[in-house]
């Protein structure tokens, strides 16, 4: 998410315009003020126009939008003559406001000495924009009101505002680490349903995906309910069950089919994991244990009585 890190004020903020304008010829550049400590929220809703931050390609925009700007952060607002454009905008100043433009990281996320804001915030993004529209609103009345509490109240929703926006953010991040985690845990659960067979390990899948082998280990667990290497486990055991059952294979053979270095280390892995050897295994599943050979049913035994009378 793109947008601004603030460090939280020390000072009362002064206002500097609160109003509500529509227009039909709409074009707003915000690369020439050098007024670093100048704020502003800006609720602008139009059937289409364009939105530019930085050096990046313009963006086309629909409906209602919440922008904030922050300093002189490059951003561009635009919309083609004609079209009708309603905006409800109020602006303060925060001397020795401190704030970087950035594209909001995890290390951000973590850090409670700072408000984080972004950009520009859709609809269909959040549901919250209603609640600003009445804020922006609320301040633009207590703006026109004569009197300190007027003024304060002014304030008061300006601190609600920036409040309600870090916290939107915190939780989009929250939803993103969410999003990453499932996607982590799925790349994760193909490797190992894919390439069971190949010296897989988490330390190497993890350098793969980008990510550190405890974080990958600790959000696999967390989320599948067992370790990284058990599921693996889990998989080649049971590929080598189904060579074992349904093939000629010699055990060297399956071994290496199912990622395992040789005979003696399936078989240990094998006893480990299912509790009996690959013999005990073998004989039970082909109907005769070590005990006994598979009884004959009495279909088997009818004829031979009738042979013998």
């Amino acid at each position: 998410m793109y947008g601004y890190r603030v460090k939280i004020p020390s000072t009362a903020p002064m206002v500097k315009w609160a109003t509500k304008v529509t227009v039909d010829d709409y074009s707003w550049c915000n690369c020439e003020t050098h007024d670093m400590g100048y704020l502003e929220f800006a609720l602008v809703t139009a059937p289409s126009y364009t939105v530019q931050i930085g050096d990046t390609p313009p963006k086309e925009m629909h409906g209602m939008h919440f922008h904030c700007v922050v300093g002189d952060a490059p951003i561009r607002c635009a919309a083609e003559s004609g079209i009708s454009v309603e905006i409800a905008s109020v602006a303060a100043y925060i001397p020795g406001l401190v704030w970087t433009m950035k594209e909001l990281s995890a290390e951000d996320f973590d850090d409670p000495e700072v408000i984080l804001l972004p950009m520009v915030t859709g609809v269909s993004e959040y549901g919250e924009l209603q609640k600003y529209e009445q804020l922006i609103h609320q301040f633009i009345h207590a703006y026109m009101t004569p009197g300190h509490a007027a003024k304060r109240k002014c304030t008061e929703i300006l601190y609600d505002l920036l409040c309600r926006l870090d916290a939107m953010v915190r939780q989009s991040a929250d939803r993103m680490t969410e999003k990453y985690i499932t996607y982590y845990v799925k790349k994760a659960n193909y490797a190992i349903e894919t390439r069971f067979h190949e010296k897989l390990t988490i330390n190497a899948l993890a350098a793969e995906f980008g990510i550190t082998p405890s974080y990958l280990s600790s959000i696999y667990h967390n989320t599948v309910g067992m370790t990284f290497s058990r599921r693996l486990t889990d998989v080649r055991i049971q590929h080598a069950k189904e060579l074992l059952l349904h093939s000629e294979m010699h055990l060297s053979e399956i071994a290496a089919r199912v990622g395992y270095s040789s005979e003696s280390h399936l078989r240990k892995r094998f006893q480990r994991h299912v509790g009996i050897g690959i013999t005990e295994f073998l004989c039970i599943h082909k109907e005769q244990t070590l005990y006994h050979k598979k009884p004959l049913l009495p279909t088997d035994i009818i004829p031979h009585a009738k042979e013998h009378h």
